[in-house]
């Protein structure tokens, strides 16, 4: 489920929570409020009622004409009828019945479900009842849920209209959502990549020492061990290049220094000549560049370039390194002659490897250029890849000054 859609739901899921806790809240407070200014009412004439020693009939119904409230008052006696007094719409329909009579002589009770009322005991089989009508307590009620359901849907519409425009109109949230699930998908391949990668040596080793549990021949024995040593030494380049890129996604800023680009780079090219002396360098170095950085690092990012360049060009072709300064950058710019990359590999995405074949083939781990991109990120840099003008592979990576 994307971003955006978990967090529209959050918000409506919200806004919903919210506005039925305060609003259900706000409706029961409101309606216990009118019912209690109604109860009210009726123990007021009750209490007046029951202490006039007079005739109580019309101090019930003087009282009804006064009252907050329209009041009924009906005569009940013993039988089933029952005679009002002072009939309104706040008139019960029916007699009550023996409990509600008897509840209704101790305090005030809801009567068919639409009336307050409250009975006061006239004699032994008479009984004077006082009613108000709930229907205003009713349709308030009703009329405030419908309220409260129009205002949640408002509040969600508007809600959920401002987290799209967040999305749609913001560049940089839509952009870091976006990278946010790059990086998601792209770790997960690089995390089935490094099982991969560590689970390959480990079979091989595997299958090497199960021989040398059933075979015993002192050549064969060495053979194996040759390759269980090489298997070995695989993973720990493998482990070490993960640590190392497991460090650099750290948020932890590693000690700096000046670092002289101009003398590494210099010693890296004099070395590649000096091992593969037959190929062609053109070499463009301005001298005395500086950055600020772990010189560990910058020597890594140079040893992995020229690890490729050794590995995956012909001893012979050609290579071109240019170290220039621009008005706000430096830039490294690496040329060869060799096979290159196929078209769509020509993007720098961490954690990703770019020919896994290759990789192997050639002994490596296939992590290098992830770490290369990663140790120019550490450093506010940028890494490009392009076809070069020789035909094969250009790194360009730019520093900012």
């Amino acid at each position: 489920m994307h971003l955006r859609t978990r967090l529209t739901i959050s918000v409506a899921g919200v806004i919903t929570i919210t506005s039925l806790s305060i609003g259900t809240f706000a409706i029961y407070s409101n309606g216990q409020s009118k019912l209690d200014r109604i109860d009210s009412v009726l123990t007021k004439s009750y209490s007046q009622i029951s202490t006039t020693l007079d005739n109580q009939v019309q101090v019930a119904i003087l009282l009804s004409d006064q009252a907050e409230f329209q009041m009924s008052v009906a005569y009940i006696d013993s039988g089933k009828s029952i005679a009002f007094l002072r009939e309104n719409s706040s008139s019960f329909s029916q007699k009550p019945s023996a409990a509600e009579i008897s509840a209704g002589l101790k305090n005030e009770i809801t009567i068919q479900k639409n009336y307050r009322a409250r009975i006061l005991k006239l004699s032994s089989n008479e009984y004077l009842g006082l009613s108000i009508s709930l229907n205003s307590v009713n349709e308030g009620r009703q009329r405030q849920i419908i309220q409260l359901i129009l205002f949640m849907l408002v509040a969600q519409v508007l809600g959920i209209s401002v987290i799209y425009t967040l999305f749609y109109r913001d560049s940089k949230l839509n952009e870091l959502v976006r990278e946010i699930q790059q990086n998601n998908e792209v770790m997960q391949e690089f995390l089935g990549d490094a099982s991969h990668e560590l689970r390959t040596p480990l079979t091989v080793i595997k299958g090497y020492a199960e021989m040398l549990n059933t075979e015993h021949d002192s050549t064969q024995d060495a053979r194996y061990f040759a390759r269980i040593n090489t298997e070995v030494k695989r993973m720990e380049e493998i482990v070490k290049d993960l640590l190392l890129l497991a460090e650099l996604g750290e948020l932890e800023v590693r000690p700096t220094s000046p670092v002289n680009l101009s003398k590494s780079l210099s010693a890296h090219v004099a070395q590649l000549a000096e091992i593969q002396s037959g190929r062609t360098i053109i070499s463009n170095i301005t001298s005395d560049l500086h950055i600020q950085a772990d010189p560990d690092l910058i020597d890594r990012l140079f040893v992995n370039i020229f690890s490729n360049i050794r590995k995956h060009t012909p001893v012979d072709s050609a290579i071109s390194i240019t170290l220039q300064k621009s008005r706000k950058s430096i830039q490294i710019i690496i040329a060869d002659s060799g096979p290159g990359l196929p078209i769509e590999k020509y993007s720098p995405q961490a954690f990703k490897r770019f020919d896994k074949s290759r990789s192997r083939d050639a002994g490596g781990t296939g992590l290098g250029m992830s770490i290369m991109n990663k140790i120019i990120e550490k450093y506010d840099g940028t890494l490009n890849l392009s076809k070069s003008g020789l035909g094969g592979l250009e790194i360009h990576i730019t520093f900012p000054q």
